[in-house]
């Protein structure tokens, strides 16, 4: 992989990652278990995004030296 893909994947990672900080603004009050387990999930595969995101960084960063 080209240094110019791999800035594309790395942008289309943080791209990934905005968007999920992004939907932390617009999580529901929490006031039912329902909402509670939503807002859980919601967090449960934004720490597997974020975790993806940074290990695939690293590893193009890596690469990259």
């Amino acid at each position: 992989m080209n240094p110019a893909e791999k800035a594309d994947k790395v942008e289309e990672f943080l791209k990934e990652l905005l968007y999920f900080f992004k939907s932390l603004d617009h999580l529901p009050e929490m006031n039912n278990i329902d909402e509670i387990m939503g807002v859980g999930s919601h967090l449960v595969l934004g720490a597997d995004i974020v975790d993806e995101a940074i290990r695939n960084i690293d590893e193009l960063m890596s690469a990259n030296q």
